[in-house]
């Protein structure tokens, strides 16, 4: 197929068919620039053990133990 062609075949449908194919055009633009999207953000996602913040807490003191840290919030915060 030919651009030529394809024109061709579009302008000899009836309006609301042109219309519908338009239409159609616009979703696969839309469905295919997401794909492109999320299959580059998969690509290039990295692992988990390599996110900035993967041990952000580790030299804090008050979160040696968390569930005491959680019960002491919230007996400060929930009275």
């Amino acid at each position: 197929m030919n651009n030529q062609s394809i024109l061709k075949d579009i302008s000899i449908l009836p309006l609301k068919a042109q219309r519908e194919v338009v239409d159609f055009i616009d979703f696969l633009k839309t469905r295919y620039a997401t794909e492109s999207k999320d299959q580059k953000k998969a690509l290039s996602a990295t692992p988990i053990e390599d996110e900035i913040f993967i041990g952000m807490w580790h030299n804090r003191k008050d979160l040696k133990d968390s569930s005491e840290w959680v019960k002491k919030i919230r007996t400060n915060d929930w009275k």
